[in-house]
């Protein structure tokens, strides 16, 4: 169990500190010439199960950043008043920072006790209840001791052990927030602080986030003694190894964390907590034992925008702190959404997604896939929160999984129909067209669904036979392009002609002149033709017949000589055609990759030969 020290200065934090442990907590030279706090300690006690860490902060008000990262997650708290001074000012500050971070647990330490008379503690223990109270250490217990009579000692030990809870199994990717980091001869970089989530063992790969250095973990010491593996909870020091892992590179305010959660971000959007009064425009960010510059933004009752001034690897759940521009706590914050979205951010529908987002993970789940659209970035969800599997939550939910994604019930069934729907709206507008592809069909669609997700969405309709492909375009299963009745007409008198050249392509401005038929609405028309299959644009503005592409195939194979390559002079006799459009032809049947050019010859890719029956829509 971490337990941390709060308090205001000179009230017995460090001395007490090592009356129940033995460890002088003050390793500065300058700590101990000014006999204050300045910096983290460190110390531990007890052996196994009983084993406790204890963070020593500083009280002094100049040094409030560090007393914030030393309480950042911490089990329990030993918060320190001198029993002869009573409450002082960084009392209260400590206190609302502990209560702004979620820290419920604790013992209120009456300090000094052999200098006050019983009266005395007396009354301060009554008005360190009334001060609790409201608080989430209302009710702590609250204890006299003596660091320099030994009075309450053993009490206070009974208390510290009765604060112990059954340690949770380690759920999430590791996650560590450094609050310290050193270099130890022969061993490297070490970074240290509380393994808040997970689990990390000896040989782990691991980020150094924000930063993004790959490193390995070498070696492990978990409450101050060396381990194979240390669980969520523990207080743990890592011997970093890999490339880019130096003295100075990993400091204060980084995290080590497992490479799926190095996820840096300048943006989250959070509920405020204990605000009171009107949100500033700019302040500070404590989160772990980072703080940062951040802009705020009101989103709605409760709610903000947080623009850090550096990137952070935070989560949603995550607690930070908030300090005005003077310094003055503000509120807390609890990390809604750690990639929120660029736009839209105050519309009724983003607001209703953060509620939802408020909520613990499978209630979240649900009422998100309750919401419009009614899909949700399973994977993105997953990682926010830190969840080694959520695939069971939305299982549960009944919800439809497509890559990514999971998607409501009501949502895909409307999904459904809203595609068939465009198709067939497409189909009726424009009949020869053999159907839609995949950006034109989104861009048709209500919500627009992302790109991938409609992507899987078709390919999983096509296979149950709802829809259809063709080539890169979608269509309705029983749609057969067709041309509108006045226009069929006009094709097949272009048709004619075309059928009767055989494989001497003809170009789109004499047939237009042949059929009588202005020479634009000709080639309008041919090129739908050729959109349907029954005419194929050989060169720009010169077509053959769709029917005669067997008898091309059939010339190509007969043109081959005895290397197997088809020259320009037996493919012209072959298909019956002057030279000058044989080689029409060959272009044609390289660019769209039947042949390949050896010089003036041509190889004929026979694998490639179905390409022709293809052709129209290649």
């Amino acid at each position: 169990m971490i337990l941390g020290t709060a308090g205001h200065v000179d009230h017995g934090k460090t001395t007490l500190v090592r009356a129940l442990t033995g460890v002088e907590t003050d390793r500065l030279a300058e700590e101990r010439r000014r006999g204050m706090t300045i910096d983290l300690g460190f110390a531990y006690a007890g052996e196994g199960e009983q084993r406790v860490g204890i963070v020593d902060v500083p009280g002094h008000e100049r040094f409030l950043a560090t007393m914030v990262a030393g309480v950042s997650g911490i089990a329990a708290v030993l918060f320190c008043v001198a029993a002869d001074e009573g409450p002082r000012p960084q009392t209260h500050e400590h206190l609302r920072v502990l209560d702004l971070l979620g820290v419920a647990r604790g013992i209120v330490v009456l300090t000094r006790a052999d200098r006050a008379e019983p009266a005395r503690i007396a009354a301060v223990a009554e008005e360190m209840r009334a001060l609790l109270a409201g608080t989430g250490l209302a009710g702590a217990p609250i204890l006299a001791v003596s660091a320099v009579t030994g009075e309450g000692i053993d009490a206070l030990r009974t208390a510290i052990a009765a604060l112990r809870q059954p340690v949770p199994a380690p759920r999430g990717a590791a996650r560590l927030a450094v609050d310290r980091a050193f270099v130890i001869d022969g061993a490297g970089v070490v970074a240290a602080g509380l393994l808040s989530a997970g689990r990390l063992a000896v040989g782990d790969a691991v980020v150094v986030s924000p930063a993004g250095i790959p490193a390995r973990v070498r070696g492990l010491r978990a409450n101050d003694r060396p381990v194979e593996a240390a669980l969520a909870g523990a207080r743990v020091a890592v011997n970093l190894a890999g490339e880019g892992i130096a003295a100075g590179v990993v400091a204060r305010g980084d995290w080590i964390v497992a490479p799926r959660l190095h996820v840096p971000t300048l943006r989250l959007d959070a509920r405020l907590v204990g605000l009171a009064g009107r949100l500033p425009r700019a302040g500070t960010l404590h989160a772990g034992a980072a703080h940062v510059s951040v802009r705020l933004e009101a989103l709605g009752e409760g709610l903000a925008a947080l623009l850090l001034g550096r990137a952070l690897p935070l989560l949603a759940g995550d607690r930070v702190l908030l300090r005005g521009p003077e310094g003055a706590v503000l509120c807390g914050g609890l990390v809604l959404d750690p990639a929120p979205p660029a736009r839209g951010r105050r519309a009724p529908a983003r607001l209703a997604q953060l509620d939802a987002l408020g909520l613990p993970n499978a209630q979240a789940a649900a009422a998100l896939l309750a919401l419009p659209p009614g899909w949700v970035d399973a994977d993105a969800f997953a990682r926010a929160r830190n969840l080694d599997d959520s695939e069971a939550a939305w299982r549960d939910l009944g919800a439809v999984r497509l890559g990514r994604w999971a998607v409501a019930p009501p949502a895909w069934t409307a999904l459904a129909v809203a595609i068939e729907t465009a198709l067939a709206a497409h189909h009726a507008a424009q009949p020869e067209s053999p159907g839609l592809g995949a950006a034109a069909l989104r861009a048709a669609l209500p919500n627009r669904p992302p790109p991938d997700l409609l992507e899987a969405t078709l390919d999983r309709f096509a296979v149950e036979g709802r829809i259809a492909r063709a080539g890169p375009l979608w269509r309705l299963p029983d749609h057969a392009p067709s041309l509108a009745p006045a226009e069929r007409v006009r094709a097949d008198a272009l048709l004619g002609p075309l059928v009767a050249a055989a494989l001497r392509p003809r170009a789109a401005h004499d047939l237009a002149a042949e059929a009588g038929i202005e020479a634009r609405t000709a080639l309008a028309t041919l090129r739908r033709l050729a959109r349907l299959g029954e005419a194929v644009e050989v060169a720009p503005g010169r077509f053959l017949a769709g029917t005669v592409l067997p008898t091309l195939a059939a010339a190509l194979l007969a043109a081959r000589d005895s290397d197997g390559l088809v020259r320009p002079g037996p493919f012209r006799d072959a298909a019956g055609c002057g030279r000058n459009m044989a080689i029409v032809l060959l272009e044609w049947l390289d660019r769209i990759g039947v042949t390949v050019r050896r010089g003036e010859a041509r190889v004929v890719r026979e694998d490639r030969l179905g390409r022709l029956a293809q052709a129209a829509r290649a």
